[in-house]
């Protein structure tokens, strides 16, 4: 009895001593994409590359045309403002955190938020019969467009990245008109406050859709020319 008491007391020592390694679940977890890469040095240098220029703007980049009918000396004439396009804008700049994942790709995620842009558009005040009363054109300033950049970038086989615009989604905040000039300075007040509520009556979300497009060159330009791989974390 005494022999067989002493084998139990020892046989649990075999068991109360697992291995380190016995008590992990599957293999080590890797670590985080995000801790491997300056996101916020990459997204900044991206959106630094980034420069509107007019005399390549694309030409789908539109807006909607706009008609008001209203009364000027007892007559009814009609205001066409049409021809719209980007003209101007200053700069885009990060707006919070560049949120990232991965899985065959890394995505990149970030807000950016447009500086003051300008549409250009043509106008018209015509009589009824047809007759052309005023023309000339029109500069909307807008500042504050917000949108969400997407970019991805892989590495090939050779270790080289190759990066993507995804999308560029304009948020629920298209900004706001600051200003509004208009070319003819000997312009009849009453029609000057027509131009002016008119335009900005009618600003919508498809305006700052087509200051987002503007950019849309830039940023596949950009995204081709910065290597990710650069900002990799030694």
């Amino acid at each position: 009895m005494k022999a067989f008491f002493l084998t139990l007391l020892a046989a649990p020592l075999v068991f109360a001593l697992p291995s380190h390694k016995g008590l992990r679940q599957g293999p080590d977890p890797e670590p985080s994409p995000n801790q491997d890469y300056d996101l916020e040095g990459y997204a900044d240098e991206l959106l630094g590359h980034v420069k509107f220029d007019p005399n390549n703007a694309p030409l789908d980049a539109t807006v909607p045309e706009i008609s008001h009918v209203f009364e000027f000396k007892d007559e009814t004439v009609d205001l066409e403002i049409n021809n719209g396009h980007v003209t101007t804008i200053e700069k885009v700049e990060r707006s919070g955190e560049v949120h990232h994942e991965f899985k065959e790709k890394h995505a990149l995620t970030f807000d950016v938020i447009y500086g003051v842009s300008v549409l250009t558009y043509s106008y018209e005040v015509r009589k009824s019969d047809g007759d052309v009363l005023h023309s000339g054109q029109v500069d909307v300033e807008i500042d504050g467009v917000e949108a969400t950049v997407i970019v991805t970038t892989y590495q090939d086989t050779d270790g080289v990245f190759h990066g993507e615009l995804e999308s560029i989604q304009v948020s629920e905040k298209p900004g706001k008109i600051t200003d509004v000039v208009i070319d003819d300075a000997d312009l009849p007040d009453d029609i000057v406050k027509e131009i002016t509520d008119t335009v900005s009556a009618h600003y919508t979300k498809a305006e700052a859709e087509a200051i987002a497009a503007a950019l849309t060159e830039p940023f596949v330009g950009a995204v081709s020319d910065i290597d990710f791989g650069k900002y990799a974390k030694k």
